[in-house]
């Protein structure tokens, strides 16, 4: 996901860019690569780091537009050559220079905190599972279902969504949780 932001991102810069700067010449096309490769767009920077764009769009177009998947180092080194571009855009355009260097190891680690989200939600459903068969009623009282929760719920009026259990005037109910009809 990193790399197709780093390309908007990239995207977005060069635009900026166009607007700002009147010397460039805005060519017919305002898609990415025509903007790039504009004449004038190139001999702005150095060449090397005009070249390194090509990595940045090939990663952020990938993931889009087939079902390959990006390694995280593609991914940083996307994100280092934008953060160069930068510092690029910076240095030429900004009020105040202040350079810095990049570091990869201030990246929040995406794994780790998926992985933290996907056990608070593991812990979530295990608590509904195991307390499924309870249900308040508007007045308070808990309810026990004893045989198929499906059947009994509707018996007592709720309505569970995404099934044909619970319909009303011949429509299923699609809204989240169960809900009891007026």
């Amino acid at each position: 996901m990193s790399a197709v932001a780093s390309r908007k991102a990239l995207e977005l810069c060069v635009k900026w860019i166009y607007s700002t700067d009147e010397t460039l010449g805005r060519p017919r096309e305002d898609g990415l690569q025509a903007l790039l490769h504009n004449n004038g767009f190139s001999s702005l920077m150095d060449y090397s780091l005009w070249r390194r764009f090509q990595y940045i769009v090939k990663n952020g177009n990938m993931p889009v537009h087939t079902a390959k998947t990006l390694s995280k180092e593609d991914a940083i080194l996307s994100l280092n050559i934008l953060f160069d571009f930068v510092q690029w855009i910076e240095y030429c355009y900004g009020q105040e220079y202040t350079e810095r260097k990049f570091n990869a190891h201030i990246i929040p680690n995406a794994n780790a905190e998926s992985k933290r989200i996907e056990a608070e939600y593991a812990c979530v459903i295990r608590d509904i599972q195991k307390n499924a068969d309870k249900i308040v009623d508007d007045s308070g009282q808990h309810t026990k279902f004893q045989k198929n929760p499906k059947t009994e719920l509707r018996d007592v009026g709720y309505s569970c969504p995404g099934s044909r259990i619970g319909q009303q005037g011949g429509r299923a109910v699609t809204e989240r949780g169960l809900r009891k009809p007026k």
